[in-house]
Formats: structure tokens, C-alpha cells, sequence
């Protein structure tokens, strides 16, 4: 029997000693310094004594530290792929802008043709900052424009004035990424009292006397990077009128009213493109129905009265705007805005423009009518190219 374990711890003996070799030479690579291998190949190898039972706890050691170092592989690659794909879907605002004046002048000296001598300019400016991360975006400009004109003899009047805020969100919703629900903010006035003539010494217009704020909720559709168009079922409209001095009827409201509320149905369709080389085009038309208006007009035609609802009316702004460009500061402008709110009342007058007409009591007839104003110049204008910024 001794013989017999004898020889077979010889044997055991020997190919331990093999193994050793092979294992050794195994662990020559990166794995060799590793605690667990240290500690295994001084454990195992130590002593050719060591039981049968310590050497399966070391191969378990080994088979352990093999798992370990994998899922550390695995986990610092899946780290780093977190981190890349982080940083390639950060965006960055983009903020540009374009200044633009416009001067005129006309003088005349012993002109037998007659004339009046005049100068007047026009500044227009326009800033905007765009962000899109993911599927969110951002966009928001601010424009103004401000032009005063003097003929001689006259004072110093306004021809232009005008500020306007837009500021839309929007979550995308769709693969190709022209499609957005969100929200949309409007607001919009004017910075100096307004006049109708020379001769007037109220004014019919100032600061915030009217403003409009338009909220509103709704799909945006972008089909083209040069097109959107918004539209809201729910959007809210604010007209104020915070100037005492100023006829809070001709904007709607009641006489002793300051703010009038309406709600209904709101859509905004912008368009700006190149059309050709150094000809843009920008085009922004804006609808507003009231769900609330109840009102009525009675309207006399051919001696016969009829009621007129006005639930149907449709409030209409529409801005557009073409401009040529000769080179980086010389171009050539033309704007026009049209404007229909029923709700605006007018002082009518004759073709003349000057004569009232009257109603049977003597006062001044008033309605709503078709505003409009257009301005032709040539000028400096000074494009802010887009910068990013975080």
C-alpha cells in the first residue's frame, strides 16, 4: 500500500511540475501582476505538499480573476461610449444678428418749381439666438425699427416705430425632425408717442399704449430649413393699453378698460430664403380668431338693416421684407405690413383723405379698415455672422 502512494505521488508530483511550467509561461503577460495571480501561483507552487483540495481552490483563484478582468474591460469600454456620445450631442447656440440705416435728403434753394426741403432715416436692427440639442429647440429674436422724418418748417415726426419679441419652443416628435409640439410668446409695441398729423397735439399711440402678447401652445411643422409654420387651438392675445392718454377704444377695448383678453385659434407662418445670389425675401403672416367674440354690427345697405356676427373675423398681420445686397454694407430695402383687426376702429374720411364723414349726430364715423405702410431705401446694413456659444 505504501508502495502504491509512493507511486502515485511521484506521478502527481510530475505533472505539477509540468503544469508549473506551462502556467508560468502563460502568466509572462499582463495578467502576472495582477494580486490574484500573485497570490494564487505563491500559493499553489509553494509546496508540492499542498492537498488536492488547495489546488482546485487556486484554479478557482485564477478562473475568478480571469471573470474580473473582463468585466473591467467591458465596463471601462462602455464608460468611454458614454462619455463619446455625450459630447458629440452637445450643442452650442447660435446668435447672429444685422444693423441696418437708411437716410434721406432733399434740400431746395430759390427752386422755381417749388418744393419743401426735407431729411429723414430710418434704423432697423435685428438680433436672434437658436438653440437645438437633441430634440429640443430653442429660437428667439428681437427686432426693431424706428424712423423719424423732418420737412422744414414742421417739427421733428415719427414715420416708423416698432419692437417686436418672438420667442418659440419645441420638442421634436418625429424621426425626420420637422415636426415640434411646444409653445410660442409674441410681444410687441412701440417706443414714442404717435400722431395722426402736424397739427394734432394728442397722441393716439405710445409705450405699451397699444402692446399685444400672444401665448399659445401648439405643432410647429419646419418641411424646409428656410419654412415654418405654427398653429395653436389654444392661444391667449392681451391688448394693452396703459397710456391714460390714449383712446382705449380705438384698440377694442372699453373706455375705462386698460387690458382686453381673447382666446381662440393662433397660426404664424415664417419664410425667409435666398431666392437668387444677394436677393432675400422674409415674409412672417400672422392669424388670430377670436372664440369669444360675440359682437354684432348692424350694417345699413340700401336703406335696409342687417346684423352682421363677427365670431367669422380674422385678425391679420402679415410683415414682408426684401432686401438686395450690393456688397458686405451697401443694399436695398423695401418692407411692407399689412394689418386687418376688427377690432381697431379708424376715423373714416373721404378720398381726400382729410375730410370726415359724419355720423347724423355730427361725430366722426369710425370702422375697421385695412392698415398698411411701405417704405423703399437704400443704405447701410451690417450682418452679425452666427457665433456659437454654450
Amino acid at each position: 500500500m505504501l508502495a502504491l502512494l509512493t507511486g502515485l505521488y511521484l506521478k502527481r508530483k510530475k505533472k505539477l511540475n509540468n503544469y508549473k511550467k506551462n502556467v508560468n509561461y502563460w502568466l509572462k503577460g499582463a495578467y502576472l501582476k495582477h494580486p490574484f495571480f500573485l497570490l494564487a501561483n505563491k500559493y499553489y507552487f509553494c509546496s508540492t505538499q499542498k492537498t488536492f483540495m488547495k489546488l482546485i481552490l487556486s484554479l478557482l483563484m485564477i478562473i475568478s480573476s480571469l471573470f474580473l478582468y473582463s468585466q473591467k474591460d467591458v465596463g471601462q469600454e462602455a464608460a468611454e461610449n458614454i462619455v463619446i456620445k455625450t459630447d458629440s450631442t452637445t450643442k452650442k447656440w447660435d446668435i447672429g444678428g444685422n444693423a441696418s440705416v437708411f437716410l434721406s435728403q432733399v434740400a431746395f434753394i430759390n427752386w422755381a418749381a417749388g418744393g419743401v426741403s426735407s431729411i429723414s432715416g430710418l434704423l432697423n436692427a435685428n438680433v436672434f439666438a437658436k438653440l437645438h440639442k437633441k430634440k429640443h429647440s430653442w429660437e428667439t429674436d428681437f427686432t426693431v425699427e424706428y424712423g423719424i422724418m423732418k420737412n422744414q418748417g414742421d417739427p421733428v415726426l415719427k414715420n416708423r416705430d416698432l419692437w417686436v419679441l418672438n420667442s418659440k419652443y419645441g420638442y421634436q416628435v418625429n424621426k425626420k425632425g420637422n415636426i415640434y409640439i411646444g409653445s410660442l410668446l409674441k410681444f410687441e409695441s412701440q417706443f414714442m408717442p404717435g400722431f395722426n398729423n402736424i397739427e394734432d397735439s394728442t397722441y393716439t399711440t405710445n409705450f405699451l399704449a397699444p402692446g399685444k402678447l400672444i401665448l399659445a401652445v401648439g405643432i410647429n411643422l419646419k418641411p424646409k430649413k428656410y419654412f415654418s409654420l405654427f398653429f395653436s387651438p389654444a392661444a391667449g392675445k392681451f391688448t394693452f393699453v396703459l397710456d391714460n392718454n390714449v383712446n382705449p377704444t380705438t384698440f377694442g377695448l372699453d373706455q375705462n378698460q386698460r387690458i382686453r383678453t381673447e382666446f381662440g385659434a393662433y397660426l404664424k407662418a415664417d419664410f425667409e430664403k435666398e431666392l437668387f445670389k444677394n436677393f432675400i425675401i422674409k415674409s412672417t403672416l400672422t392669424l388670430f380668431n377670436n372664440y369669444l367674440d360675440n359682437s354684432t354690427d348692424t350694417i345699413l345697405k340700401n336703406n335696409i338693416q342687417t346684423i352682421k356676427h363677427n365670431r367669422a373675423n380674422i385678425d391679420i398681420d402679415w410683415l414682408f421684407g426684401a432686401d438686395l445686397v450690393f456688397n458686405e454694407w451697401l443694399t436695398v430695402n423695401i418692407s411692407t405690413q399689412l394689418i386687418y383687426d376688427h377690432d381697431v376702429k379708424i376715423n373714416l374720411t373721404e378720398k381726400d383723405g382729410k375730410t370726415p364723414i359724419l355720423k347724423a349726430n355730427g361725430e366722426q364715423k369710425t370702422g375697421p379698415r385695412t392698415q398698411f405702410t411701405e417704405s423703399f431705401s437704400i443704405g447701410l446694413k451690417y450682418r452679425f455672422k452666427p457665433k456659437e456659444k454654450e
